[in-house]
């Protein structure tokens, strides 16, 4: 049977022929990663909703990997760092941190602060003959947010995303000891891609991009099949609680699980057009 292999030629340009296979053929499976890979929609919504499936303590992770490191070698602070970050909560603590959290963002307006800078990224594009949407447009747009709701000067917005785009690449499957030595001098960044591809993908549906000129009021339906099509969260890891079993395959506890939601995301068992952006 076929199994989850990133290294397989051609997987990283275009994951999703493999991931339609795997979801036919062999939907729950050991990865050469040693962890069960996760890929129709209705199981990875039971691996990541379930109390049977914990979040993975990614301090702990840290600490398996310090073992391996050489005497210069810190992840230290990353550790101590990340044990407090409310990803890595279960219920019930995440869900009152979270509430708590939502309270003072729902007091933020930022539909406004959000409209401001992207009209203060369009003028500073004015007058030039091209531009990268991604480099000089799109990529900003997330950390002058965030700096400006974190009370930071807004003049490090180039530094926050620096810093955050080495923390985001922490959440790769095959991160290595290196990586998060390096992460750990360089401790915060947010890897933002949605907007390119976004722009990307609508750029190649001209249709779809019609629709969306003609209509602003179906903005909200769009953002939602965007992220459905582009699934920028692509895997979430799980530990098992107990002993347990998903269509055939028999876990046991403390075995990791990769909940695909790049593949959940496009189950033709739930969204009919599932390949294609509808």
């Amino acid at each position: 049977l076929p199994t989850w292999n990133p290294f397989q030629k051609g997987y990283r340009e275009n994951p999703y022929e493999l991931l339609e296979v795997l979801r036919r053929e062999n939907p729950v499976h050991k990865a050469i990663n040693g962890r069960w890979m996760v890929l129709r929609y209705d199981d990875v919504k039971l691996v990541v909703n379930s109390p049977a499936f914990q979040t993975v303590k990614f301090s702990k992770a840290l600490a398996e990997k310090k073992k391996y490191a050489r005497e210069n070698e810190s992840v230290d602070k990353l550790s101590e760092i990340s044990a407090r970050w409310l990803l890595f909560y279960d219920p019930p603590e995440h869900t009152e941190m979270r509430s708590l959290l939502m309270k003072i963002w729902n007091r933020l307006d930022l539909t406004g602060l959000i409209e401001e800078v992207v009209a203060e990224n369009i003028s500073d594009l004015s007058g030039r003959r091209y531009a990268d949407i991604v480099n000089d447009f799109a990529t900003f747009i997330p950390s002058k947010v965030v700096c400006h709701i974190l009370g930071l000067p807004s003049a490090d917005y180039r530094k926050f995303r620096t810093w955050s785009y080495s923390l985001n690449s922490m959440f790769e499957p095959f991160a290595t000891l290196h990586d998060f030595v390096i992460y750990n001098q360089n401790i915060e960044e947010f890897y933002d891609y949605i907007f390119g591809q976004s722009v990307l993908y609508l750029l190649q549906n001209p249709r779809q991009l019609r629709l969306l000129a003609e209509d602003e009021t179906i903005v909200p339906t769009a953002v939602e099949e965007l992220l459905r099509f582009i699934s920028p969260n692509q895997y979430t890891t799980r530990v098992a609680a107990a002993d347990t079993e998903i269509r055939g395959g028999k876990i046991k506890q403390g075995d990791l699980l990769m909940a695909a939601t790049v593949s959940a995301n496009r189950d033709e068992a739930v969204f009919e057009n599932g390949e294609e952006l509808d």
